[in-house]
């Protein structure tokens, strides 16, 4: 069976590390009746400055996507990785869709990009109405009702209340539970294409201030980078290209603890060869290798307005195969308008 890095959940973390550091084992606490996440979720959130810790964020992001069914992207291979990350892509987020304000993906193992090994992650994407409405879900674990941002508050950041879809990643760090520490990056809307552009946009955000927080070192800068990357690209892919998402677990997962209690869906493999363990070439939609492919938004329209969605430019990369996706050419009619 072929492996997955998935997501692990900081909450799991945090209730193994509590239960070790009290001296009680599972056992007991069974008998006691008492769910070690449950005890974890409400030691942490009794401090009220922890909101404004990375891993107050982490945990938020978790409470969305457990309430959202814990929906999971899988790529069947790592091939389809790889042709993404060298795919040109000239895309709005605005026009990213189909997705769960809150879901992970689980990279196939061993997949490296540009020296780094793709770590299971969490993706939240949504606008600052939905974050309070997340916040809203933690009451259960605090004792005290989420705040909403003051005016001043407003006033002083004003980038993270504008309109439209802020992306938020976080991943861990570190195998020991007891060492492993969570890396979260966080964009307003306006700042995700320019970061994706280059690594140097991204390090220039600077890292997070707040209390435990660590300083980002270049090699830190270049994971999120990589990471966050191959996340949108993947994005982007279900978006252009639905009929190539496909409901289930790949045919090389097989049952284990970090599938139990998900909502997968697999990305179909770009090679058009023998796959999911069949005899011949599978008949669902997937990607012929070609050519590194180009994604793009569709163009604007003269008076500003244009059509939402994203599509695979035809010519410029592997071919769709077995799926009733039509993509498009830009073409330029008689006056040299782009249509």
């Amino acid at each position: 069976m072929a492996k997955y890095n998935f997501y692990p959940e900081l909450r799991e973390n945090l209730a193994v590390v509590l239960r070790k550091a009290a001296g009680v084992s599972r056992k007991k606490l069974k008998r006691m009746g008492v769910d070690p996440v449950s005890a974890a979720m409400r030691f942490f959130f009794q401090d009220p400055l922890a909101y404004g810790t990375i891993d107050g964020a982490v945990l938020m992001d978790e409470e969305d996507y457990i309430n959202l069914g814990r929906r999971v992207f899988v790529p069947e291979d790592g091939g389809l990785v790889e042709m993404l990350w060298r795919s040109k892509m000239n895309v709005d987020p605005e026009d990213l869709g189909g997705f769960p304000r809150g879901f992970s993906i689980a990279w196939p193992a061993g997949t490296v990009i540009d020296g780094v090994e793709l770590p299971g992650c969490l993706v939240w994407f949504g606008d600052q109405r939905d974050r309070t409405r997340v916040a809203e879900l933690m009451d259960k674990w605090t004792p005290f009702p989420y705040a909403p941002p003051t005016q001043e508050e407003l006033g002083a950041h004003p980038e993270w209340w504008a309109e439209g879809q802020g992306f938020h990643l976080s991943f861990a760090d570190g195998e020991a539970r007891e060492k492993r520490a969570y890396v979260r990056l966080s964009l307003p809307p306006e700042w995700l294409s320019e970061c994706l552009r280059s690594e140097d946009e991204l390090g220039a955000i600077g890292s997070f201030k707040g209390f435990a927080a660590q300083e980002l070192t270049r090699e830190d800068v270049h994971r999120q980078y990589v990471v966050t990357r191959c996340a949108v690209n993947l994005m982007v892919y279900a978006t252009a290209c639905p009929e190539a998402v496909v409901p289930g677990w790949p045919a090389t997962v097989g049952a284990s603890p970090n599938t139990r209690g998900r909502m997968p869906l697999t990305l179909a493999s770009p090679a058009g060869k023998e796959r999911r363990g069949g005899a011949h070439a599978s008949p669902e939609a997937h990607l012929r290798a070609g050519r590194a492919p180009y994604f793009r938004s569709y163009p604007r329209r003269k008076d500003g307005s244009k059509k939402k969605g994203i599509y695979l430019v035809r010519g410029h990369g592997p071919v769709m195969v077995n799926a009733e996706v039509d993509p498009s050419t830009i073409k330029r009619d008689d006056d040299g308008h782009t249509c």
